[in-house]
């Protein structure tokens, strides 16, 4: 009797156990899942750092195109008002895109 009630018991433990190492390999699968995620993000995270690091450097170039160009348009203001396709007091309007073609042509 000791036999068969030991051996019930081994049966028990030996059920749990693999219901133990079952759940570790969910739970392994799931982490396993979790990290797969994080690292998409942190790639594409850091996709997006690159490119705004790469607009940071960009910046101070594109402003000081639009600098040079806003003194070109007050170069071109100045010849038409000189030679006269131009009053002067249409040269006081701020340059916006609806009147910049109008300024330049």
């Amino acid at each position: 009797m000791e036999k068969e009630h030991l051996g019930m018991i081994l049966e028990d433990i030996s059920g749990k156990f693999d219901l133990i190492l079952e759940g570790h390999a969910a739970l392994d699968r799931k982490l396993e899942a979790r990290f797969d995620q994080l690292n998409e993000n942190i790639e594409d995270n850091s996709f997006k750092i690159d490119i705004l690091n790469k607009k940071s450097i960009m910046l101070p170039k594109t402003c000081q195109l639009i600098a040079a160009i806003r003194k070109c348009i007050g170069v071109i203001r100045y010849v038409k008002i000189k030679i006269g396709i131009m009053s002067p007091d249409s040269g006081t309007k701020p340059v916006t895109t609806a009147n910049l073609s109008q300024l330049i042509q």
